[in-house]
Formats: structure tokens, sequence, C-alpha cells
């Protein structure tokens, strides 16, 4: 009697790449057959908050062209992509009937909506899983909650002693791996919106999803040896260069962090070590950051008190929200920064915090609603990126400190000319 193959498929959901992707790595290594999925799960592009979608027209575009990325890679190396709109738990079903599972290899998830899609997926289809931290540097576990700095500085000081593993090799399976796909590509009329998204040329993120193209940025900034000055721009609220923009990739596994650090060790190697080329290591460190705490906290990150279980008196004042997503606040450099992303998907880094800052701190509003704003239009939304940092800037993270960000000096600073304010609100403010 024949035996059967052993079927392995790698569920793809943040961890869009080929190199570097330990799920993939290891399916290709255990199976006699290797499939991938990637699910358009329908609950991420429904209205879910304040007239808000869960995900909105930039970030959808920026996924669909990573996912089809995806699925040209996979096919290069002989694996086919099965892509649904259907729920997981339908997709899962469905393709065990067609193609008998043995194991699904996916990433490690600490949150309770993610898991509980694999509770679903479980229940549907009662197959084991193989999970890997492919989302970290380092394995979360290297540090205990119990003794969980509470400060980023503690954390990198600790975190900077250990060196991340070097990438997996990209694997590759036997041309007969391939399967038919009656693939549905999903547009974003069909993920519900009715119109394309309109390409503003002020865009500071002009860029395009997929694997492919997050190489080729990355290489692109270190071959123009961008990075060599990176400390000193990277405050930057124009241009596209300003900083690596790299959070995008990042943000869907396009691109792995461990990939990213081992090519700027190179670049050190061969090119040259300053304080730029450490302080994109140190940014790589932050985003680690948060992922541990993530990791530890689970869903507390999401709650009002956040990690630091500190008590303020939130508004739920949905007239001053409104203004603030509408870019009509008093503040001229709030607005622009507001209006940028409304209308590109992107904000710098520094408005992110200006614009975080004075919707908790100055309006006193929920920082959750801002959080989930943030989520549903950032290009490269993450979650523990994303309410990590929106915990830190309201007072309820793990730093003790309770910052606040005086808007008027913040534009003196960083564009007391008027340049950034006038590119989005077209007017010197009076």
């Amino acid at each position: 009697m024949q035996q059967s193959k052993k079927i392995g498929i790698v569920w793809f959901t943040t961890n869009l790449r080929i190199t570097d992707n330990q799920a993939l790595y290891e399916a290709c290594i255990d199976c006699d057959q290797v499939i991938g999925v990637y699910i358009f799960n329908p609950k991420h592009y429904k209205t879910a908050f304040n007239n808000i979608k869960k995900t909105e027209i930039f970030r959808s575009k920026f996924i669909i062209e990573t996912v089809k990325n995806l699925s040209e890679n996979l096919n290069k190396i002989n694996i086919s992509l099965v892509v649904s709109k259907e729920t997981p738990a339908a997709v899962f079903k469905a393709l065990n009937k067609k193609h008998p599972i043995h194991t699904i290899y996916r990433q490690e998830e600490w949150f309770f909506e993610e898991n509980q899609v694999i509770k679903d997926v479980t229940a549907a289809v009662n197959k084991p899983f193989k999970s890997y931290y492919s989302q970290c540097l380092f394995k979360p576990t290297i540090l205990d909650k119990t003794n969980f700095p509470k400060t980023f500085t503690r954390f990198r000081k600790i975190i900077e002693k250990h060196a991340p593993n070097a990438p997996v090799a990209r694997p590759t399976m036997p041309k007969d791996n391939l399967i038919v796909c009656d693939n549905t590509w999903p547009s974003l009329q069909s993920l519900g919106f009715d119109h394309s998204p309109e390409f503003n040329p002020n865009s500071a993120f002009p860029f395009q999803g997929g694997e492919t193209e997050g190489k080729e940025r990355l290489e692109f900034y270190l071959n123009q040896k961008h990075i060599l000055t990176y400390k000193a721009t990277r405050n930057g609220l124009l241009g596209l260069d300003y900083s690596s923009k790299l959070s995008a990739w990042l943000a869907l596994g396009a691109l792995s962090p461990r990939y990213i650090f081992h090519k700027i060790k190179a670049f050190e190697k061969a090119v040259k070590k300053n304080q730029s080329t450490y302080w994109l290591v140190f940014e790589l460190y932050w985003r680690e950051f948060f992922k541990h705490l993530g990791y530890h906290y689970k869903d507390q990150l999401f709650k009002i008190d956040g990690v630091n279980k500190q008590q303020y008196e939130w508004s739920n004042d949905y007239q001053l929200f409104t203004q603030w997503t509408k870019g009509i606040t008093p503040e001229p450099f709030v607005n622009a920064n507001m209006i940028e992303l409304a209308r590109t998907g992107w904000m710098s880094n520094r408005g992110r915090q200006i614009c975080a800052s004075y919707l908790s701190k100055h309006l006193g509003i929920d920082w959750r609603w801002g959080a989930k704003y943030f989520e549903s239009l950032l290009i490269d939304y993450d979650p523990d990126s994303n309410y990590g940092n929106w915990m830190y800037l309201s007072g309820v993270g793990n730093d003790p400190r309770d910052r606040v960000f005086n808007v008027e000096l913040q534009q003196k600073r960083y564009d007391p000319e008027f340049k950034y304010i006038n590119t989005w609100l077209a007017a010197i403010p009076s």
C-alpha cells in the first residue's frame, strides 16, 4: 500500500516572504509537499470603529501588492499560494478535503484576535501546528515577564549583548510540488472600496508592497549611503530618504528584522560604521522592545490603563476626535500631519509622536481611539509598535516618565520655515 504524502501548509499572515522565513524553511524540510495559504480575512476589511474601516485603502493596496509578490516568489521555488477571501476556518476545511493536511506551519501570535482565528481553524481541521517567532530578532522568551525591563534603555542594554541568528536559507521544492490554484485575486473594490487611492506627488511613501521591492529599497538605502546620515535626517518630514521607510515591509514580514540587521552589519564591515548605522540598528531594537512587550503583556496593550495600569480621566468627545482625524484642529502642524496620513497612508515618526501626544495629552481623548485610527490608515501598521508607542506617548506604557509634546516648539524645531505645513495645508499660517 502506497504511503500518503506528508502535506505541510504554510499559513502566511504577516510573514510574507521567502527569505528568512522559518515556517517556510521547516515545512520544506519536513514535508513531501508544501502549499502556501494567504487569507484576506473578511473581518479585516469591515467598518469596525467610529465609522472607520479596520483596514483602510492605502494599507489594503500595499497588502494586495505584497501578497501578489509573495505568490510570484513562491512560484520561483515551486510552491503554490492559495489565496482566498473566505473565513480562515472555511479555507482550511476546504483545503484539507482536497489536500489532506499533516501539519500547519505559521508564525507565533500572542494577541486574542489572532489566536481566536487559530482556535477557529483548529476546530475546523484539528491539525497540529508548528509556530516560529519570525516577527522578532530574538525569541521573546529570552526575557521573563517577571524581570522584563520597565524602560527601553534597560531592555536595549540587555538585548545588545546578544547577536541575532543568521537568516535561514531560502528553501526550494521540486517542480511537481506545484498545484493548480483557483485563486480569485481580491481587488480594492472587492474589499469594499468604491475607488482606487489617488497618488499624491508629495507622498513620502510612494513604494509598492512586496519582498522584492523591500529588498530593493534596503539595497538602495545602503548603496546610496543614506544610512550614513540617518541619525541627522531621521526626524525629517518631507521626501523619500530622510528615513529608511523599511517599517512597511517589516510590518507585513516582507522583510525580516534579522535580514535587515545582518545587511546593516555587512555594510558596516565593508563600507563604514558610524553613529547613523548604529542608530538604524537602534530602531530595530525599539521595534523589538515593543514585540517583546506585546508577547509578555498580550492584550493589556489594548486596555485603557495600558501595561502600566495608570489611571487617567479620558474623554470620548467624538467631535474633537473627528476634528483631529480630519486635520481641522487649532494646530496647523498637527493638521498637516493628519492630512498627509489621510491622503497617503504615511506619517513620519516625528509626526506620529506629535499627533498622538496632542490627542491624548492636549485633547484628553481616549488614546485607543487614536491607536485604532492609526491602525486603519498606516501602511506600516504593526500592532505591537502601534499600540506600544501610543501607550508610551499617552503615559500608560512601560516608561514611568509622562511626556507632553509642545506642538509650537516642535514645529519651530522641525518645520521652522513652514515647508511641511505649506505642502499639506497650502497656506502659511497667520
